[in-house]
Formats: C-alpha cells, sequence, structure tokens
C-alpha cells in the first residue's frame, strides 16, 4: 500500500520518500523509524507538523497509533523517534537528499532534533535545483521577455516531455503539459461525447473533483455514472467491472475512469488488472495517477491505460501549477480525440470554415501555461529518475 493522506507518506518507494523529504528530517542523517505493527484502524491527524515522541507506529504509510506519546501541532517541538535506516535508501543518500532540499534549512537553528514533512501527497518540499530552474528562468523572463525567453530556452522547455516520458514508458509526442493536473483531467475527460443511456463507469474510493464531473456530464448528456463494486480490500474489484461491463440490460461502456492512488488513504487501485478488462473490450480508459507517479513505479505499456493524468507538486517534487497528461498514440489516432475547447497550440486554423488538431498530445495543450513551471517540472523529472 502507498500513502496518498495529506499527512502520511510512505518510507521506501522507488522513486518517492525514495523521493526522500516524506520522512527526512533537518536532524542529522538518520531517518524516521517505521514498525509494522498492528492496530484497531487509521487514525488522522489535523493539519501542522507532525512531532513523535518514543516509537511511532506506521503500517502501509498511514499514521495508526503510538506505543507512547504522539502530538501533532502547528508549532515546532523536539522530536525523538527510534530511528532505522529506510528501505532502499543508504544513509549517505539520504544525508545528500536532505542537503538538497532548501526546506529542510534553518530548522537545525530552532530545535536541534528532526522536524520531518509529511504533507508529500499535498505539495512536496522541492529540491534545490527545481527551485534554481525556476527562478533561473524567471529572472531571464524578466530581462528579456517572456517569448523571447521561450525561444531562447526551447531546449530546457523540452525537458519535461522527455523526463517525464521517460518515467510512465512512453514516448515524449504521447505527453501534454498544462496549467494543472485538473486542467489536464479536464481536457481528456472533455474528449468523450456521451450520449443518453452511455455509462461512465468508475471506483467507489474516486477523487471528489472527478466524481463531480462525471455527474455534472451525466446531467448535462443523459449518461449514466455507475460506482463498480469493491473488494474486501476496498479496491475496485476487477471481476465485477468485467460483470458490470457485460450488463446488455444496460447501456454501452463509454468510459472507464478510475484514480490510481484515492486521497485520505493507504488503497492502491489494481490499475493493469482494470486496463487488461478494458483492453479486452476495446473501451477508453482514463487514469488520475496524481497521487502515484513519483511514488511507485508507473508504466503506462503494463497498465494499458489510453489517458493518464499527473502533477508535479507531489511524489515527483516539483513546482505547482503545472499538470500533465498522457495520450495514448494509437488511442487518439483511432478516435481523433480532441478536448472540448482547442487553441491555437492545439490546432491550425487551416481556412474561415477548417480546423487540424496538432498531431499526438500537443492538442491537449494550451499555449499559456507557467514557463518556469514546466522547467522545474522536467528538472524533477529528471531528479526522481536519479534517484531511481
Amino acid at each position: 500500500e502507498y500513502a496518498p493522506s495529506g499527512l502520511t507518506s510512505r518510507l521506501g518507494t522507488r522513486a518517492g520518500a525514495e523521493m526522500i523529504v516524506s520522512v527526512v528530517s533537518s536532524a542529522p542523517a538518520r531517518p524516521l523509524v517505521v514498525s509494522t505493527l498492528g492496530s484497531s484502524g487509521p487514525r488522522r491527524a489535523p493539519w501542522g507538523r507532525c512531532h513523535l515522541s518514543d516509537q511511532v507506529v506506521v503500517r502501509a504509510g498511514k499514521y495508526l497509533g503510538t506505543r507512547a506519546v504522539s502530538t501533532f501541532s502547528s508549532h515546532p517541538r523536539t522530536v525523538s523517534a527510534q530511528q532505522t535506516q529506510a528501505p532502499g535508501l543508504d544513509e549517505e543518500t539520504v544525508t545528500r537528499l536532505r542537503a538538497d532540499t532548501p526546506g529542510l534549512e534553518g530548522f537545525v537553528e530552532r530545535t536541534s532534533e528532526a522536524v520531518a514533512h509529511f504533507n508529500n501527497a499535498g505539495s512536496s518540499l522541492p529540491p534545490k535545483s527545481v527551485l534554481d530552474a525556476q527562478l533561473e528562468y524567471l529572472e531571464r523572463e524578466a530581462v528579456a521577455g517572456g517569448y523571447e525567453t521561450v525561444e531562447e530556452r526551447a531546449e530546457d522547455l523540452q525537458r519535461p516531455y522527455i523526463a517525464i516520458a521517460a518515467l510512465l514508458n512512453c514516448d515524449p509526442s504521447e505527453i501534454a503539459i498544462g496549467q494543472s493536473a485538473t486542467s489536464m483531467w479536464q481536457a481528456a475527460f472533455g474528449c468523450f461525447d456521451f450520449r443518453p443511456g452511455d455509462r461512465i463507469l468508475t471506483a467507489r474510493a474516486e477523487y471528489a473533483s472527478n466524481a463531480i464531473a462525471y455527474l455534472q456530464a451525466a446531467e448535462r448528456t443523459g449518461a449514466v455514472v455507475e460506482f463498480v463494486p469493491c473488494d474486501e480490500r476496498g479496491q475496485l474489484d476487477a471481476l465485477e467491472l468485467e460483470r458490470t461491463i457485460a450488463d446488455e440490460t444496460k447501456g454501452p461502456v463509454r468510459l472507464v475512469s478510475v484514480t490510481h492512488v484515492p486521497t485520505s488513504g493507504g488503497l492502491v487501485n489494481p490499475a493493469s488488472a482494470i486496463g487488461a478488462v478494458t483492453s479486452r473490450h476495446g473501451i477508453p480508459y482514463l487514469l488520475d495517477a496524481c497521487q502515484s507517479v513519483g511514488q511507485m513505479p508507473v508504466d503506462v505499456e503494463e497498465i494499458g491505460c489510453d489517458l493518464l493524468v499527473g502533477t508535479g507538486r507531489k511524489y515527483l517534487r516539483g513546482p505547482r501549477g503545472v499538470g500533465f497528461l498522457y495520450a495514448r498514440e494509437e488511442f487518439v489516432d483511432r478516435t481523433n480525440a480532441q478536448p472540448a475547447m482547442l487553441d491555437l497550440h492545439g490546432a491550425r486554423w487551416d481556412s474561415m470554415g477548417t480546423y487540424v488538431p496538432a498531431p499526438g498530445a500537443k492538442r491537449f495543450e494550451q499555449y499559456e501555461v507557467s514557463f518556469a513551471a514546466k522547467v522545474g517540472l522536467g528538472v524533477a523529472a529528471e531528479y526522481a529518475l536519479a534517484v531511481g
């Protein structure tokens, strides 16, 4: 399991905390202990820093309780916790990654003990290289001008496409970058022309914004939203998905749209199993991977999704205000998928009565975006690849 809640994060993920500041602190290089002990159920803490005393009990990335005392406060306090090496990272690497994180500087001056940033599921602390890349771009933009800097820094602005494609195992032409993951998800969802009776299938543990969009589309078009039953662990049940699709008493399934790692829990939906079902039936598959990219391996070929959305600000430790979309080339070509609204970046105006969408995923982009954030996203993705 992985940790999508606002105050928890998983230790020892492939590229997440492993992505480093999930549990890294400003104290000398010793990661916080994780004890895989049972509990009667998860407990959620209020917003603020988590200050831990004695032995902290964490299972599958979720705060479950303590053997002694645990306090949650918005004010810095001392931390005393048993320490052990984080799985997947040696002490030297942890030390280097902490030193590479500006957000961990300064805390040592206030307290000699560790302060842990647990809100990576909301917005992670970026490494210095990501911060520097954005500041340098903004400084150049202020001197040279916005459009001129775009031309001058064209190579840097291509880096996020290449790095994200490497993370997801796809071609850079299948990547679009926009103002946020939300805008990218809306562009992907907006390419479907639902009709009365069409079915949109999703999981019971779904991201609220996505669920609202499904219901809005149903209200507007007459489509039907169905929540596929879950298994005993709360994950979408792939066998139930198969049965739901095969129900001939209902309208055609036009889309399966699922959140990979839903917010505020440790659930991970079986993305690859879902993809196997949708592939067999030729049904488009949209995956919201905002809480999984950077925290766990995400391979679009293995998963089999047609569309996937991610963000920079969470486990990739990138900037806010920028997101990305994977759009499978075969799907785009076969369906001529287009967002509900194109602009002159995503299409070419040929004549008074015709336009031609841009090739590949580029059609899902709009021209105006934070170019500094786009550069920062490229650096963040490269950083994640380097960590492994």
